[in-house]
């Protein structure tokens, strides 16, 4: 999610705070599972809940040699591809390839230290320690041979390492040098030295590959034949539990030591000593661990994975979901879950609510059509491959040889005894009694219009209902009665049956459903006044209201009128084939996408439009579910037997879901850390407080949670704390997003759980720095600088105006007086100009006389006389 909005909040915040909030977080990740169970000891060892993860998941290798997990909630695995850290969502790979400081990526063994470094050795390269995001190596120049195989850290935070040639080492992680551990008879010299077990009073067993060696009060000694041990045997792993005895396990097998007290010449004095331990499995013994619950669990090197409770022995191999059958590593984490590193893949077994039946308990075909609850206890249980009986967990087809290859589509018994079963394409049987014939009613005697029986109800008059692709059959005392589209049936092809409390039969159908009453029929018809097409299931609750398993969801069907939830309010789908209302108010839906539980004050406050979405839980393969596909469009498809557990059929099996058991898990807080912070796609340390410069920055959180149990159900909110008004929930990407932020100082919250339930935030913060023009003093003293300014250039451009103005005035000044002196040089020469003309025109006029008169007389002349004869002629 992208969050880019201007809001500013200050708060103080540093890096020691930040240390200080994290290293409470590591606390409080400590206490919340200290409170979480182990596995539970009654549960059969297939019944448990397991996972398996492999190179495709993930694993940069399938082989998982050691198993451990940090201080702040990680696994880390030790493979022969390097290190690998898992994060309940994805795996983070560490190898010479991407880490220098990884100088071979062969990890032998992995351990977690009380102040939160990792180390590891390696095959080739020294010892690894990881600390604060960093790895560092120790070789020889840190006193340390390279190749290295067994590990252990000592109660007084010491390193001690076993090498493959030289012997124990002691490193210490404050000089960060390692010395030799004093062997003076060099009982050590050259023998792989593969496992360490450290006891209460510092004592320290040392499994090798020349056998069995206890370093005790300054001494070292071994065990041989006269201990019991085969002398020269490797020995693979030491246990001492938590009564105090001692196992071993090696090449020979599983030996436990005990204590004899031996008198001598010198006096008494106790004697160890092994005896070899039968557990079933003619094998090697690979490593050993003890839970919380005091389960010795024994990895095999070809057998498997072996629980031993009260001295009694069971076993988990590749077939029954073992990941393979040679085992590596063992270890528990701190949900009580157990994770076993094979030669082929790494598995999980935790405690499950539920359980799953298939071929190894006894079913003659995992493909389940149909189930319902046996008249004298147990289950009635339809396959593709006949029918079974499941009583203790227990399938068994005694008596049910004929039926051996038939397809079982429904399943019903009478309170007298007698057994229906209808199949998928050879109609149906009736059993009167057991041992008694089998009865068969279909197509070709004329009982039945088709020989596919979808549905059975036996009513309360003791009729038995039938359901057919070509309409419904009643029959009582060998007579059959028909009903169908003819009679008022939505349509011919029938899903499903019910009798209500008041004695009305429901019948569910391809194109709606139909209420039959004695004689009556009402008819609810898909496209007119039923909101759905195929009516799959009905159920009636305690009030009486009648709810509706349809392709349109959880239709609820009340007084005519119809309401209902499906995608639209937040439901898982739409597709719902079966409905069941447990004790303690849940509703449980079964789709072909796994199993989801409703509580029932949601789901009616949706209905009562109080909310518009419904809360919802949905349960899985990995929570146990036998295939997320559960069976449906038949008559009974589920069934509660006497411990109020709901039977599912599934397509790969049973599964059997213990609705108290889920309700006592309840909401969980999962503990989030945070795994990457990230600037403009730059990372940033985690346990320092990052400063950047404001700007257009990019700014992203990835988290996640670490529960292994819940992963799938885990749900996170975030917040920004100077940014963001109220916490966010995240998507599934589990990252946050934000950019454009002013600057200041921010803190990123975020929180895990389940349902309401949320663990204490884990929190970074980072400060984003003002530039210089976003300080406080910057925008007043631009103000006034530019007021300066202004007031300079008006001042400039004023006195420049001012000078242009006196320029302007004295050029007027010139032009005018220089104007006037023109325009008199003018007017004296215009005077003067007219006096020259007057002068002019009197010389032409005297000239124009001469021309017409006589000088000296005065009289016209002969030019005058011509003139006016031309003038007279021209009159003329």
């Amino acid at each position: 999610m992208l969050r880019s909005r201007p809001q500013f909040t200050i708060f103080a915040d540093s890096a020691a705070v930040l240390r200080w909030l994290l290293a409470i977080h590591c606390a409080l990740l400590l206490s919340w599972s200290s409170c979480v169970k182990a596995l539970n000891p009654q549960t059969t060892i297939t019944g448990y809940n397991s996972q398996s993860w492999y190179s495709d998941e993930g694993l940069p290798h399938n082989t998982v040699q050691g198993i451990a997990q940090s201080a702040d909630g990680y696994l880390w695995f030790a493979t022969w591809a390097g290190l690998s850290r898992y994060n309940a969502s994805d795996f983070r790979n560490f190898d010479s390839e991407n880490t220098p400081a990884i100088r071979n990526s062969g990890i032998r063994a992995v351990a977690a230290a009380q102040d939160g470094s990792l180390w590891a050795t390696t095959t080739n390269g020294g010892l690894l320690r990881y600390r604060d995001g960093h790895f560092q190596s120790f070789g020889e120049e840190a006193g340390i041979p390279a190749e290295l195989h067994g590990l252990h850290i000592l109660q007084n935070g010491e390193i001690l390492v076993g090498s493959q040639r030289n012997g124990l080492f002691r490193f210490n992680p404050t000089t960060n040098r390692a010395t030799p551990q004093n062997d003076p008879a060099g009982l050590l010299s050259g023998a792989w030295v593969q496992a360490l077990h450290e006891d209460a009073d510092g004592s320290l067993w040392i499994a090798t590959g020349r056998g069995l060696f206890l370093w005790q009060r300054g001494e070292l000694r071994g065990f041989g034949a006269e201990s019991g041990l085969i002398v020269g045997a490797s020995i693979y792993a030491v246990l001492r539990d938590r009564r105090g005895q001692v196992w071993v396990g090696g090449e020979s097998g599983l030996f436990k030591m005990r204590m004899n007290e031996v008198e001598t010449e010198y006096g008494t004095h106790t004697e160890m000593r092994f005896s070899r331990v039968d557990f079933g499995e003619a094998s090697a013994v690979q490593c050993l661990l003890e839970d919380q619950n005091g389960l010795i669990w024994i990895g095999t090197q070809s057998g498997g994975l072996v629980r031993m409770h009260e001295s009694s022995f069971a076993t988990l191999r590749a077939d029954r979901g073992l990941a393979n059958n040679r085992v590596m590593s063992l270890f528990e984490d701190r949900e009580g879950s157990l994770w076993i590193g094979t030669n082929a893949g790494l598995t999980r077994l935790n405690d499950s609510a539920f359980e799953r039946l298939s071929r190894r308990d006894g079913l003659s075909d995992e493909f389940i059509r149909s189930i319902s609850t046996a008249r004298n206890g147990g289950m009635w249980v339809g396959t593709s491959k006949g029918l079974n009986f499941v009583d203790q967990g227990t399938a068994s087809q005694r008596d049910l040889e004929s039926l051996k290859d038939v397809s079982i589509t429904t399943v019903v018994e009478s309170e007298a005894g007698q057994l229906w079963v209808g199949s998928y394409d050879r109609g149906l049987f009736m059993r009167p009694k057991v041992g008694a014939a089998w009865q068969k009613l279909d197509r070709s005697s004329g009982d039945l219009p088709h020989n596919q029986v979808r549905a059975l109800l036996r009513a309360q008059d003791g009729a038995m209902w039938i359901g057919t692709p070509q309409g419904a059959v009643r029959w009582f005392d060998g007579k059959t009665t028909r009903l169908n589209s003819k009679n008022g049936l939505p349509r011919d092809y029938i899903l499903s049956f019910m009798q209500s409390q008041d004695g009305r039969i429901f019948i569910g159908t391809g194109d709606g459903f139909a209420i039959v009453r004695g004689e009556r029929i009402q008819s609810y018809t898909s496209g007119s006044n039923y909101p759905a097409r195929d009516a799959f299931y009905f159920y009636e609750d305690q009030a009486g209201e009648i709810w509706i398993a349809s392709n349109r969801g959880l239709l609820r069907f009340s007084q005519g009128e119809f309401a209902g939830v499906g995608k639209r309010q937040g439901l898982e789908q739409d597709n719902v084939f079966a409905v069941y209302e447990d004790r303690l108010g849940m509703f449980w839906l079964s789709s072909n996408r796994g199993l989801l539980r409703v509580p029932r004050r949601s789901l009616m406050a949706v209905l009562n439009g109080q909310q518009t979405r419904v809360e919802q839980t949905v349960f899985g393969r990995v929570d146990g579910l036998s295939a997320e596909q559960i069976n449906g469009a038949t008559t009974p498809s589920i069934a509660t037997d006497a411990q109020a557990r709901l039977w599912l059929p599934t397509a790969r099996g049973i599964t059997i879901v213990d609705p108290q058991a889920l309700q006592a898990k309840g909401a969980t807080a999962i503990p989030a850390v945070i795994e990457r912070f990230q600037i403009d796609r730059r990372d940033q340390p985690l346990n320092e407080v990052s400063t950047v410069e404001s700007g257009r920055h990019r700014y992203e959180f990835k988290f996640a949670g670490l529960s292994f149990v819940n992963a799938q159900r885990a749900r996170f909110r975030y917040r920004l704390v100077g940014y963001d008004e109220s916490w966010l929930h995240a998507d599934r990407s589990n990252i946050a997003v934000y950019s454009d932020l002013r600057p200041g100082n921010y803190r990123f919250e975020v929180q895990g759980g389940t349902l309401n339930a949320f663990s204490k935030a884990t929190t970074i913060a980072f400060i984003v720095r003002a530039q210089f023009w976003q300080r406080w003093w910057f925008w007043p003293t631009l103000g006034l600088l530019v007021i300066t300014m202004i007031g300079l250039a008006w001042w400039v451009v004023h006195r420049r105006h001012q000078s242009r103005q006196s320029e302007l005035e004295r050029l007027v000044l010139a032009r005018t007086k220089e104007i006037t002196e023109q325009n008199l040089a003018l007017v004296k020469s215009d005077r003067e100009k007219s006096g020259l003309l007057q002068t002019i025109q009197m010389q032409a006029e005297a000239f124009a006389r001469q021309a017409r008169e006589d000088a000296l007389t005065g009289l016209p002349n002969r030019r005058y006389f011509d003139q006016r004869c031309a003038q007279a002629f021209k009159a003329a």
